[in-house]
């Protein structure tokens, strides 16, 4: 068989034909490049939807009249995971204290009397219809630290006991 295009040409002289090796090489070739053909096909259609998909990710990620960037995903993420918190005291008085905790998913109340007194802990997810959660009785004087999972939008505790009190609510 030979080994070059001219060595080819010289055996079909010869023969009249190509010879099967150089057809069956031929042929190969051909189907190889068709295969590759459609392997380009296919790949551009998977990349054409992966970049609609991508688009329309990045659509409802984003409006038209108020596009963000990367910047501001993180900035919102961000106030997500930040621990905030809230703290009031009152004097001789009953006391309310709300904090709108978002998602963030761990409470702590930290409640402070100083006489007998009962302190309720509330949820809401609207920040009108509260839902009562917890109550802390005390005694006479003291001080507690709570912790809850939480699932609302909304933490309220609140003590209506004309007393000295205190209250600290923490969500991380």
């Amino acid at each position: 068989m030979p080994k070059d295009v001219g060595g080819a040409e010289e055996e079909k002289e010869r023969l009249g034909r190509y010879p099967l090796q150089i057809l069956a090489q031929e042929d190969t070739l051909k189907a190889l490049e068709q295969k590759d053909f459609a392997s380009q096909v296919t790949l551009a259609a998977i990349l054409a939807r992966l970049n609609m998909t991508l688009s329309a990710l990045r659509d409802a990620i984003t409006d038209a009249a108020n596009p963000k960037d990367l910047k501001d995903l993180y900035d919102e993420l961000a106030k997500l995971t930040t621990p905030i918190s809230i703290h009031d005291s009152s004097t001789g008085a009953a006391l309310t204290v709300s904090l709108e905790i978002g998602h963030r998913s761990f409470v702590e109340v930290w409640m402070k009397t100083s006489a007998a007194a009962t302190f309720k802990v509330y949820g809401s997810t609207d920040n009108s219809n509260w839902r009562e959660c917890d109550e802390i009785p005390f005694t006479g004087a003291g001080e507690l630290n709570n912790g809850y999972w939480n699932g609302y939008k909304y933490v309220r505790v609140s003590i209506s006991d004309a007393n000295n009190n205190e209250i600290e609510i923490t969500a991380s």
